[in-house]
């Protein structure tokens, strides 16, 4: 990762809703942080993906009631513990509400 970018931007980008969707993450993260490497931004893919998946398959266990929300976005924190607090619940709540659909 480049040495003066958080994680936490990385998945807020990789997270964003609207217009910015459309296009390619590769391109939204080199507007961000232009200093990146194409080989970060393949690691920086992958991780997020990762949460991504984890997050939607805890949310999924909330659905079914095997999970409390509290445990869940606890088990997401434990899991990914480079994320921040809001980044972790927000990760949960749009896992909670693609769930849901």
């Amino acid at each position: 990762m480049a040495a003066d970018v958080n994680f936490n931007h990385v998945l807020v980008v990789f997270q964003e809703f609207g217009p910015s969707r459309g296009s390619p993450i590769e391109e939204r993260w080199r507007s961000r942080f232009p200093s990146a490497t194409a080989d970060q931004m393949v690691v920086w893919k992958s991780r997020c993906e990762a949460i991504q998946e984890r997050a939607f398959a805890i949310a999924d266990d909330v659905w079914g009631g095997h999970l409390t929300r509290q445990a869940a976005a606890d088990s997401l924190a434990a899991l990914f513990p480079e994320l921040d607090q809001e980044r972790v619940g927000r990760t949960f709540s749009q896992a909670m509400y693609f769930a849901s659909k």
